[in-house]
């Protein structure tokens, strides 16, 4: 199993639109660099169409239902998790995408990704939620997360929670009810019962985990927000 594991890192780091951003990855830290540095200006010459993140993509199968429906966009998935972005790899080559890039890396260290006013939206889709509260900080809409999303987003942006989990949704919005700088704008606790053209474009995309929750029967619920 190690083995296959480090033969999918090798095939994936070959690809043309995979960023692997994590620290351990690198022996000189300007090489790094070097590479944050390509991943910008990829991003600053798509800017004016506009930059989509989703954080923690998994398989970006939210990303690639995206990138599909809207082909002037960039879409940028974001994984710690290289086998994930391996996954995520094959479907964009077998369906021949190509506004969508892959980036393994550190959410805490988006700041050092991407420049300040970079981004239009960024979508959080089903986030671990943390539920214990000594890991609060690691939750995705925690205030120091959404201190770094308000740095990289253009103004007017939006963060597009995504999840199954009442307890995440109800902390998320009091996060960012009490955060300086953002404005709730819809909060949907299922959104079966909301039509898609009430929704972000997308929204009823499903991902890997969305599926496993309707299988368990929970409801998806929705927080837009924009600063």
């Amino acid at each position: 199993m190690a083995r296959k594991k480090l033969v999918r890192f090798a095939e994936v780091d070959c690809y043309p639109f995979y960023h692997d951003l994590s620290k351990s990855r690198y022996r000189s830290n300007q090489d790094r660099v070097d590479r944050i540095v390509g991943l910008q200006k990829l991003i600053l010459d798509r800017e004016q169409a506009g930059v989509v993140l989703e954080l923690g993509c998994g398989s970006a199968d939210l990303s690639i239902g995206l990138a599909k429906l809207n082909h002037q966009r960039l879409y940028v998935a974001l994984d710690i998790q290289g086998e994930r972005l391996w996954r995520a790899g094959q479907k964009i080559l077998e369906e021949q995408i190509t506004n969508l890039i892959l980036v393994r890396g550190n959410g805490q260290e988006l700041k050092e990704y991407f420049a300040p006013s970079t981004l239009d939206q960024i979508w959080l889709t089903f986030p671990d939620p943390q539920p214990k509260q000594r890991n609060a900080k690691h939750r995705l809409t925690h205030p120091g997360f959404l201190d770094i999303y308000r740095n990289i987003l253009k103004p007017g942006g939006e963060v597009i929670l995504k999840t199954d989990s009442s307890e995440l949704y109800q902390y998320s919005l009091e996060q960012f009810e009490a955060s300086l700088g953002w404005e709730i704008i819809q909060r949907v606790v299922d959104i079966d019962q909301v039509s898609q053209q009430a929704l972000p474009q997308g929204s009823k995309i499903e991902t890997y985990f969305e599926v496993k929750a309707r299988e368990r029967g929970e409801r998806i619920g929705m927080v837009v927000a924009i600063h």
